[in-house]
């Protein structure tokens, strides 16, 4: 009896180490091919302890449960779900889903990923604890919509850049001190939202970022804003409340297009003359003293 409860135990030792290379495999491997072959066997030898006690009560002392099966561990499902996705965008959402657990997958699954054209086109890895950005996202040239709030990501990968297509960044809620000069290259972004982090010094975007129209810069450390803001053409609506800002540039005033700005509760001492009598200006909120 003692012999086979030891050599059950071997067996069970051996089954997880090899569940554990085959789940490593899947996320160092780079082919998507072996990568969901990998995963075929996972799921299969997973599933060999469940098709044995598949609706089987489980004693826990004096408790008894079942085994539930779980879809969302099938990598069928991803293909099944995305039949016309990428193979190397397939092979980026695999890496993606095998760091999460079934909650959050099953989440991901049907509200945080879209894909359009056989291309995943937005994303949205909000509240999922990420203290950098996961690189191979900056594979995805066709996304155009990436949501990357309520995390501890303290700085931007270069690599930023060669997000072409993106039109919408929110990075609302992270530790974020600066910005790589890579950033300049989304030249079709129209919406950033940066509020909530820990931003000292205003991006030097220069001639960059022509086509935004919405940036959210509020709560963070911001000391001066630069006269290269005025190249922004397009730019609408510009959030700079809770900073530490001292001064406005007259850059700001040729914003033709600028029709709401917020500076309150900055180190302002004075505004730009013009700017507060801007016809353009239908909302401009700023602190009663300095008017």
């Amino acid at each position: 009896m003692i012999e086979q409860t030891l050599f059950a135990n071997d067996v069970y030792i051996l089954y997880l180490f090899i569940v554990f290379c085959l789940g490593l495999g899947i996320i160092l491997w780079r082919k998507p091919i072996i990568q969901l072959t990998l995963i075929r066997i996972l799921n299969l030898l997973i599933a060999l302890p469940l098709l044995f006690l598949r609706g089987k009560p489980i004693t826990r002392g004096s408790r008894k449960t079942h085994v539930v099966n779980d879809p969302f561990s099938n990598s069928d499902y991803i293909t099944k779900k995305f039949p016309t996705l990428d193979e190397k965008e397939l092979s980026i959402l695999i890496r993606l889903v095998s760091k999460m657990d079934n909650e959050n997958r099953n989440k991901f699954f049907e509200t945080c990923v879209e894909v359009e054209g056989g291309h995943i086109i937005s994303l949205n890895l909000s509240d999922e604890d990420l203290t950098s950005l996961p690189p191979e996202i900056c594979s995805l040239y066709y996304l155009k919509r990436l949501f990357l709030r309520f995390n501890k990501i303290k700085s931007l990968p270069p690599n930023i850049g060669y997000l072409k297509n993106l039109e919408v960044l929110d990075l609302r809620e992270n530790q974020i001190h600066s910005l790589p000069t890579q950033f300049r290259a989304l030249e079709k972004l129209e919406k950033l939202d940066m509020s909530y982090n820990q931003l000292e010094r205003f991006p030097q975007w220069e001639s960059g970022l022509p086509n935004l129209i919405r940036l959210n810069l509020n709560n963070n450390s911001l000391f001066t804003v630069l006269e290269s803001i005025g190249n922004m053409k397009d730019l609408e609506i510009l959030y700079l409340q809770n900073n530490q800002i001292s001064f406005l540039p007259e850059s700001v005033q040729s914003l033709k297009k600028l029709w709401y700005l917020d500076i309150r509760n900055n180190q302002l001492i004075s505004i730009p003359p013009n700017l507060i009598n801007s016809q353009n200006l239908k909302e401009f909120h700023f602190d009663k003293d300095l008017g």
